[in-house]
Parts: C-alpha cells; sequence; structure tokens
C-alpha cells in the first residue's frame, strides 16, 4: 500500500504535497463563544472611582445594588458614579430618581467627612423624594 493510497487529498499526481487549508472559521467561532461566556458569568463591582475608607461598622447588613451611589470625600466634595458633580447637578439627578419610584440611593460617606456633611446630603436624598436611602459601611474586622 503506497502512502497515495492512504492520503490521496495530501499528494498530487506527481508524488508531491499539495497545499492543505486549515478552516479557522470554527475555533474563532469557539473564542468568541467562550469571550461571551465569561462576559456574562463575570460579577463586576461598582466603585466609587475615589479612594474612600469606610466607617466601620459591626451591624451593617449587605444590600442589593443600589441603583445610585454617591459617595462624599473626605474633603465633602460629591462623587456619583465615580464622576464628581456639584450640589445642583445631583439635585436635578435625585428628582429623576425619586420621580421613578422604586430608586434607591447609597451614601459611601469616607471615615473623615462630618456628621452633618453625611446628613445634608442624606436630607437632600429624601428631599428629592427618594426614600430608599443607605448609608456604605465595611465590617469591622475589615481593615
Amino acid at each position: 500500500m503506497e502512502a497515495r493510497d492512504v492520503f490521496p487529498s495530501l499528494q498530487n499526481g506527481k508524488g508531491s504535497r499539495s497545499h492543505v487549508a486549515v478552516d479557522m472559521a470554527p475555533m474563532i467561532d469557539m473564542v468568541f463563544i467562550l469571550l461571551i461566556f465569561f462576559l456574562v458569568t463575570t460579577s463586576f463591582e461598582r466603585t466609587t472611582g475615589i479612594e474612600i475608607e469606610t466607617p466601620a461598622a459591626a451591624t451593617g447588613v449587605p444590600l442589593d445594588q443600589a441603583s445610585l451611589r454617591v459617595a462624599i470625600a473626605p474633603s465633602g466634595a460629591l462623587y456619583v458614579e465615580g464622576e464628581p458633580l456639584a450640589e445642583g447637578e445631583l439635585e436635578a439627578l435625585l428628582e429623576e430618581i425619586g420621580r421613578a419610584r422604586g430608586g434607591s440611593v447609597l451614601v459611601i460617606p469616607d471615615v473623615d467627612v462630618r456628621a452633618g456633611r453625611l446628613v445634608e446630603v442624606m436630607d437632600l436624598v429624601r428631599a428629592k423624594g427618594v426614600t430608599d436611602v443607605a448609608v456604605a459601611t465595611r465590617k469591622r474586622s475589615e481593615r
């Protein structure tokens, strides 16, 4: 038995090899399917966009993802989803959430924020019609 009989597609009539084409489409399809799978199954952590050390609390409970995260920097500046906002811009944003019924706000204060500033922000949130307001903390044992 000759090689020509075993692999007829690899040899032309003169006994030399012809070009073999490898179809890459199935491999590319599999790579995209795996990429989509990993993107869908990965959980992303929403961050405040600034360095904040939240106060410690022994009685804190985990919450579902809040629809809006308002961070208060040690200087008292406000950040929404990592972007700095003036108080007037925050008011307009909160009015939209208050009208949406069911919107919630998570206030993330730095440990060095004055209690008065935290109360001001929470009052502003509630004044705009948002009733679901929470303050972010970390477990006392974490650091």
